[in-house]
């Protein structure tokens, strides 16, 4: 096999669709276990008994999942110029500046950065933590999960007017509250945006309770706006439930009406 032939393989392996054969998703189904090991073992570092106990092959288990997401990183970047999509010169750079890339640099960083420093900062900390994103990359390795990002491009302007009548909503909530709440209880409804977090709990309807109106007419705005809150904060989810309908159904491969087998 050439040097070209290999690469153009790896890529066919590194890159494999719904549909091909199933040694070509070997990669996917163990990166995937990784990564979800990965998750696990970032929620369980925090259970401090648990790290005591078991730092050792917490760290040795991070060496090695940098190791081979390193080097997954490297062999996608090495293998990018196979690409159909890019055309033209810089090939690999122009694929490193790609979104999913970056995230891979960012999920890689927690790993690099505390092996890399001596200095003793809390906030390296959160490093460790941070690993848990490592998950976002398991929508490269399942199409299933790529519908989501489908629907909400396709959806994007359906909710991004959605949100802008939200942000209005909540905005003239606030408003109101505060101009009849603000004299009776000036230390909790002390200005519109502070009064702003009341009404997104409220139109939410999670009513987080640490402010509520006590004045008659308070009362009244706060009734009238959990209402509203019931329909508008579900006109988002609605949205988003049609979308995967349609998405699904244009998965769908079409059929006789009479005989209900598939149409070649």
């Amino acid at each position: 096999m050439t040097w070209s032939g290999g690469r153009r393989k790896l890529y066919a392996i590194l890159n494999a669709r719904e549909g091909d054969n199933w040694t070509l998703k070997v990669d996917d189904v163990l990166l995937s276990l990784l990564i979800l090991l990965n998750v696990l073992a970032a929620i369980l570092e925090t259970v401090k008994p648990i790290h005591e106990r078991y730092s050792a092959v917490f760290n040795g288990f991070e060496l090695f999942s940098l190791a081979v997401f390193s080097l997954e990183y490297l062999l996608r970047v090495w293998v990018s110029v196979e690409a159909p999509g890019l055309e033209g010169r810089f090939k690999r750079l122009r694929f490193m500046a790609t979104p999913v890339q970056v995230l891979d640099l960012v999920v890689l960083a927690p790993l690099f950065l505390p092996h890399f420093t001596t200095m003793d900062l809390r906030f390296l900390r959160l490093f460790r933590v941070l690993r848990s994103l490592r998950i976002l990359k398991l929508s490269r390795y399942f199409d299933s999960l790529h519908a989501i990002g489908r629907v909400l491009k396709r959806q994007q302007e359906h909710l991004i007017v959605i949100f802008i009548a939200l942000g209005v909503v909540i905005t003239v909530a606030s408003s109101v509250v505060y101009l009849v709440e603000h004299e009776a209880q000036p230390a909790v409804f002390s200005s519109i945006p502070a009064t702003m977090w009341w009404a997104v709990a409220t139109l939410s309807t999670v009513g987080y309770g640490d402010m509520f109106p006590v004045t008659t007419g308070g009362k009244a705005c706060a009734a009238i706006i959990s209402l509203c809150g019931i329909g508008i904060f579900a006109l988002p989810a609605g949205v988003l439930a049609s979308g995967f309908v349609e998405e699904i159904q244009s998965k769908k491969k079409p059929c006789c009406p009479h005989c209900h087998r598939e149409l070649t």
